[in-house]
């Protein structure tokens, strides 16, 4: 309505405690459902956008970061700051470096997606810290524990698998991706081709040890394409075969509960145990760093490092 002076009366729409509220409030948006929006409702946002650009295995470090994250995900996004972040990746104390920065990542993506959307000012995820890693003394299956599962082997598959992966020095998805075709049991040195990860571990010379080479005959007698095969005869899962019967075996075994990735440490001390020569080591692990190796030699004691060292004159 205009007055009687030809101005238009003032009229208030509200108060507002920002620019961006006040804007989003004269066009008529939902503002408070977007101003009190949670981390929760953040990360179901920004998920829905970042997930189709993402591989399998990122969209599950990520969501087992989040699950990190529950004690924030009903707070409202705009309230949460440096501090808070910081004290969810603090209580992760004694869980490994890599889930720590993995929370530390999650948190940066959602800020920059608040920030975009002008839910905060700032990044408040750009300064956590996830503190400096702690040397760690690397699990290995005991000579005890490997003749458990030497024996279980002669009637268990996932023994069988479990052996072959402790004399080999292979990664769990190494091993699986054996064909038949690249296993040389005929050769005067039976020896399969395989590997991954980096160009020093591709297509490298894998020794059959004696302890194993049985297993392996058996393996190649068994129908599949590979080596190791599923029941359909393809390409064996690395989580199935985890889940389903890795972890079972050390159950029936009553053996401590470790990582698959157990059996390539065993592997490496029981060569520096032997006397390999580092340089060797590197080649059948696959190692692109020869620093990688040699700190295979910190975890073992005077004894073996000199019984190595004399092996090279």
């Amino acid at each position: 309505m205009i007055s009687a002076s030809g101005t238009i009366p003032f009229q208030r729409l509200g108060y507002y405690s920002t620019k961006t509220e006040a804007l989003a409030g004269i066009q008529g948006e939902r503002l408070p459902d977007w101003y009190n929006i949670t981390l929760s409702e953040v990360f179901e946002r920004w998920k829905a956008q970042a997930w189709p650009k993402l591989a399998e295995k990122s969209q599950e470090m990520y969501s087992g970061a989040w699950k990190k994250l529950s004690p924030l995900a009903a707070r409202k996004m705009r309230e949460i700051r440096t501090a808070d972040y910081q004290e969810i990746i603090d209580g992760l104390d004694g869980k490994s470096r890599s889930l720590k920065n993995q929370v530390r990542v999650l948190c940066s993506q959602l800020c920059k997606w608040a920030q975009v959307n002008e839910i905060i000012s700032r990044n408040y995820a750009e300064e956590l810290n996830v503190g400096k890693s702690a040397t760690k003394e690397k699990e290995i299956f005991t000579a005890e524990e490997r003749k458990i599962i030497a024996k279980a082997a002669a009637c268990d598959a996932a023994a069988r698998i479990v052996m072959i992966l402790i004399y080999s020095g292979l990664r769990i998805n190494e091993l699986f991706s054996i064909r038949k075709s690249d296993v040389h049991l005929d050769s005067q040195t039976p020896h399969m081709i395989g590997g991954e990860k980096t160009e020093a571990g591709r297509n490298r010379t894998i020794p059959i040890a004696l302890p194993v080479l049985a297993h392996v005959r058996a393996l190649m007698q068994e129908p599949g394409e590979y080596l190791v095969s599923n029941t359909q005869g393809g390409k064996k899962s690395y989580h199935n075969f985890r889940e389903r019967e890795y972890y079972p075996l050390l159950e029936r075994l009553k053996l401590p509960k470790r990582t698959l990735h157990t059996t390539r440490h065993t592997f490496a001390s029981m060569m520096v145990e032997a006397g390999a020569r580092p340089e060797d080591l590197q080649k059948i692990m696959g190692h692109a760093d020869y620093s990688v190796t040699a700190n295979i030699y910190n975890h073992a004691n005077a004894e073996q490092l000199t019984r190595a060292i004399r092996l090279l004159g």
